[in-house]
This record gives C-alpha cells, sequence and structure tokens, in this order.
C-alpha cells in the first residue's frame, strides 16, 4: 500500500515508506525505555536488608550444625539476576533499532528517519556507561587543562 503524490507536471509518483526506520525508531525508543527506567524498577522490588540480629542468630545455627555434623542442606538453586535481565533486553532491543535504522539508510528511505532509529538505537545500548563516560571526559578535560598552562 503505498501513498500516491501529485508533483508539478501532473503526474503521480509513489511516495517512499518509510517501513523500517519507523520500526527501528520505535524498537530503539522501547530500548532506551527500558535501559532508563529498568534500575528504577528492580530497585523498588528489592527486599529490604536483613537486621544484624537477624545475621548473627542465621550464623550461630550454621556454627552449630557444622560441630554438630548435622548434613548441610544443598544450596539452594540460583536465583535469576533481573538487573543484568533488564540490562541485556534494553541493549539487545537498542542494536534491533540500530540495525533497522541501518537497513532503513540502505534501502534509501528518509535520512533522518534512518539516523534517529541508529542514535536512539546506540544511546540505549550505551546508556549504562552513559557515567562513566562522563566521567572520563570530565577527567580528560582536566588533564588537558592542566597541560595546557605547562605550554
Amino acid at each position: 500500500m503505498s501513498t500516491i503524490t501529485a508533483t508539478e507536471s501532473g503526474t503521480t509518483a509513489p511516495r517512499k515508506a518509510h517501513t523500517f526506520g519507523l520500526i527501528g525508531i520505535v524498537v530503539a525508543f522501547l530500548g532506551l525505555a527500558g535501559a532508563i527506567f529498568s534500575p528504577l524498577a528492580l530497585e523498588v522490588q528489592r527486599p529490604p536488608p536483613k537486621q544484624l540480629s537477624d545475621v548473627l542468630a542465621d550464623t550461630a545455627v550454621k556454627i552449630k550444625d557444622r560441630f554438630t555434623k548435622r548434613e548441610a542442606l544443598p544450596p539452594p538453586p540460583r536465583e535469576t539476576d533481573w538487573r543484568v535481565v533488564a540490562i541485556i533486553t534494553a541493549s539487545s532491543l537498542g542494536f534491533i533499532g540500530a540495525a533497522l535504522g541501518t537497513a532503513s539508510w540502505i534501502r534509501r528511505e528518509d535520512l533522518r528517519i534512518s539516523g534517529a532509529a541508529v542514535a536512539v538505537g546506540v544511546t540505549a545500548i550505551a546508556f549504562h556507561y552513559i557515567l562513566a563516560a562522563i566521567g572520563i571526559t570530565i577527567g580528560l578535560v582536566i588533564v588537558a587543562w592542566i597541560l595546557s598552562h605547562f605550554s
């Protein structure tokens, strides 16, 4: 289904589809939203830390069991770290958005839509490293400023 537009000569020309670019932008924005909001959502779900008295009581029971030679219970199965799952999902959505933006550029769809999909997708991938990048940048600016006073 392509939209037909009228040109100056009166003939109709098919309008380019922006399918890959628009889907890429939507997927990349979903990845960026997941990267931004997943740490906040997971922080709400975290249980409160144990009190010192509870930790000491558990440790005393473990020590007593070790001295009485009771068989230790098998360790509980590993729990899924949902923070890691959220980071991987957000980065994957960002990658898919950037890949669709690249496919949109290869298909010669609108350059602005393709570029936006790639930029938002890469931002979703790199969002977890933004604070580290800002810190490194500030450090490099300070070093450059100090070195500029020696010349």
